[in-house]
């Protein structure tokens, strides 16, 4: 039977929720499609695993200040050599260039990929606001479909201006590998020199004003100034004490003790065993949060400020706060708090139902199904 042909289209390939989406999408659909993907920038993370599978991979080292065209006439050339190819293309400036390049060579199929809730028109750039707005008016004659994983974002876009021709797909998490394991639990906490009864509060986010870490941060120093006994574990770029302004933040609410930076680390699944509570104190831009599923799949208890699809995931609103409010997020933790000093039962019995949403509603199985079944049509 004939493969049909995927072109992917995408900004990056470093560690992220929409390169991972796309690193699994093709791995878990090569023997269905002939995969290639053009990175507009460099290479990054999933590079080498994309190559070591067998698949193309271009990187064209487009660099937004820079005055050299080449870049521009490699991508020109690269979409113009696999014009029959359908296109998939990831995020905004994937889609908006992808999308009017495609149309120029008379691409019949082009699908966008939006991942994020949305755009801050506080926080986000200008170029990236030009180009939220732009995509708004090419997506009533570009695209075939607007995939996207929440639908906090299909919300969002269609009150902006977007065509409503979205087509939901669900992050999925692998929960042959995601699942709960107390080997590997005590393993992480014994290099960490950590007691295996200790409350362990986890984040895996990098560091930017998006995830919110101060806030994190200060409502650690209310938990701190109530005398709990707690470590918290923070992964992710620039997690480390190179970050002077993270460091300071430590210093400053007198946290040295208590909290770890681990930096960005490649097994996710660990880090989620090691920790009792992963929490995610984002203020904007979340679609929907990798982590919040990853951390339910291995059995450990989720909170998450009420941004993108998060309430909905978590189903439940004493797992979900105002964002950017310490006092609800330190109720919150409080809460969960108790419940784990207090009523091992009730502790268990949610971090099962957490494995079980994950595994009937968010498995990779289904969203690599959605897939096909697009790229097929």
């Amino acid at each position: 039977m004939k493969k049909n042909n995927i072109l992917h289209i995408i900004i990056g390939l470093g560690k992220g929720g929409a390169e991972k989406t796309l690193y699994q999408s093709i791995i878990k659909t090569k023997n269905c499609f002939n995969h290639k993907v053009i990175s507009l920038t460099d290479s990054g993370y999933y590079r080498n695993l994309l190559i070591d599978n067998s698949v193309e991979v271009y990187c064209c080292n487009f660099k937004k200040k820079s005055l050299n065209v080449l870049p521009f006439i490699r991508i020109l050339y690269l979409l113009l050599l696999n014009r029959k190819y359908t296109f998939q293309t990831w995020m905004h400036h994937s889609n908006f260039l992808g999308g009017i390049i495609g149309k120029l060579f008379f691409v019949k199929k082009i699908y966008w990929n939006i991942r994020g809730e949305g755009i801050s028109d506080k926080h986000s750039k200008i170029l990236t606001k030009f180009i939220f707005k732009m995509n708004a008016k090419l997506s009533y004659f570009i695209p075939n479909k607007i995939i996207t994983c929440s639908k906090s974002a299909i919300n969002n876009y269609v009150n902006n201006g977007y065509k409503n021709n979205f087509l939901l797909i669900h992050n999925g998490c692998d929960t042959n590998i995601y699942k709960s394991n107390i080997n590997i639990r005590k393993i992480y906490r014994k290099k960490l020199n950590l007691d295996d009864n200790i409350f362990v509060i986890g984040m895996a986010a990098r560091f930017s004003r998006q995830k919110n870490h101060l806030l994190l941060l200060e409502t650690l120093k209310s938990l701190n100034d109530k005398n709990i006994p707690f470590v918290c574990l923070l992964a992710g770029s620039q997690m480390n004490k190179m970050n002077k302004k993270l460091k300071n933040y430590i210093d400053e609410l007198n946290l040295k003790n208590q909290v770890i930076l681990l930096d960005q680390i490649d097994n996710i699944n660990d880090f989620m065993n090691a920790i009792d509570i992963h929490v995610l104190t984002s203020s904007y831009g979340e679609g929907f949060p990798n982590v919040i599923i990853e951390s339910m799949a291995c059995e450990t208890i989720s909170i998450s400020s009420d941004v993108g699809d998060s309430s909905i995931i978590l189903n439940n609103n004493k797992f979900v706060f105002e964002k950017d409010n310490k006092q609800d997020f330190l109720k919150k933790l409080l809460y969960l708090y108790n419940i784990y000093v207090n009523d091992i039962n009730t502790w268990k019995n949610i971090s099962f139902k957490n494995h079980k949403i994950v595994k009937d509603f968010y498995s990779i199985e289904k969203m690599i199904n959605d897939y096909k079944m697009i790229w097929t049509k």
